[in-house]
């Protein structure tokens, strides 16, 4: 009887290590993406799908600009350099995120690219295109300036 208790005690602490490891698995493997998105391992400058918060700038840049539509939050993030990144998530989580390098900017247009497709955030719009065609045009119902360096 104490052989079998002994064993059934066994089998359950490898079940709970076994489940904690497959917890903590897809964890580790998001500190190795989030450490390749903000630029440790990423010197191809790709785009980026990512989980965001409520600052979803980059590691150590900080938010110049932060833009609402009906269905996307937008945030324009800075690097002391003065090197821009366009970020932005749909509020349908589904749909994911993507953080660019911004390509050119002038007043308040700011404009990024991934191939062909380019995303342009000004104060009253958000527009998408491919090539010469627009995917998409929302106006911009929320537009904040950021804190700083110092937010």
């Amino acid at each position: 009887m104490f052989y079998k208790f002994n064993l059934k005690q066994a089998l359950k602490m490898t079940l709970i290590g076994a489940g904690i490891s497959l917890c903590l698995t897809p964890a580790a493997q998001a500190g190795q993406l989030m450490r390749s998105i903000y630029g440790v391992n990423n010197p191809f400058n790709y785009p980026h799908v990512v989980a965001y918060g409520d600052d979803a700038c980059p590691r150590n840049t900080y938010m110049l600009r932060y833009a609402e539509t009906s269905n996307y939050y937008v945030w324009i993030c800075a690097t002391e350099g003065g090197t821009l990144y366009y970020t932005a998530q749909a509020k349908n989580l589904n749909r994911g995120g993507i953080t660019l390098r911004i390509r050119s900017y002038s007043g308040e247009r700011y404009v990024a690219a991934n191939g062909n497709t380019r995303y342009i955030v000004t104060p009253s719009r958000l527009v998408v295109t491919q090539g010469s065609r627009t995917i998409l045009s929302e106006r911009i119902l929320q537009w904040q300036e950021g804190t700083g360096l110092e937010g």
